[in-house]
């Protein structure tokens, strides 16, 4: 396969271990957000890669829902990142890290400067933030040159 059609070569491999090992090895698991959430820690972000075809904002709306959180008594915080928004997303954090809340910053490869920003004021609150408190974060991807 490798000598006659190399462009073959990843899917005839792939078919071969489903077929003498079982799928499970080929196969990725559905991303599961409960499962995350339950190995995640009030001082550790939960940092979300995008990519064409991937949105983690409505698993973090579903599974804040379980856990009493919701945007319309405002103990879930969504703040799309761009121009004018490093204040407001200044402010939230330290405030949602206090209370207990949680806050989700998206799009942050859109605010560079400010991610230095954003990772020093994590790294103050982190050691006193409540334990209900979560952050998420998504980005997309560096651009590969």
């Amino acid at each position: 396969m490798r000598a006659l059609r190399p462009d073959r070569m990843e899917y005839a491999l792939k078919n071969y271990i489903s077929n003498e090992m079982s799928s499970y090895y080929t196969e990725k698991p559905p991303f599961d957000m409960e499962q995350t959430y339950s190995e995640s820690l009030s001082s550790i972000p939960l940092f979300f890669v995008l990519f064409p075809g991937v949105e983690p904002t409505k698993d973090i709306r579903e599974q804040a829902t379980k856990c009493g959180k919701n945007i319309n008594d405002g103990t879930l915080i969504e703040i799309s990142m761009g121009q004018g928004q490093e204040e407001r997303a200044n402010k939230s954090l330290m405030q949602c890290a206090v209370d207990g809340n949680w806050i989700v910053l998206n799009n942050i490869h859109l605010m560079t400067v400010w991610t230095k920003k954003l990772e020093l004021l994590l790294d103050e609150i982190s050691p006193t933030a409540h334990e209900n408190f979560r952050c998420f974060l998504s980005s997309e991807p560096p651009a590969l040159s």
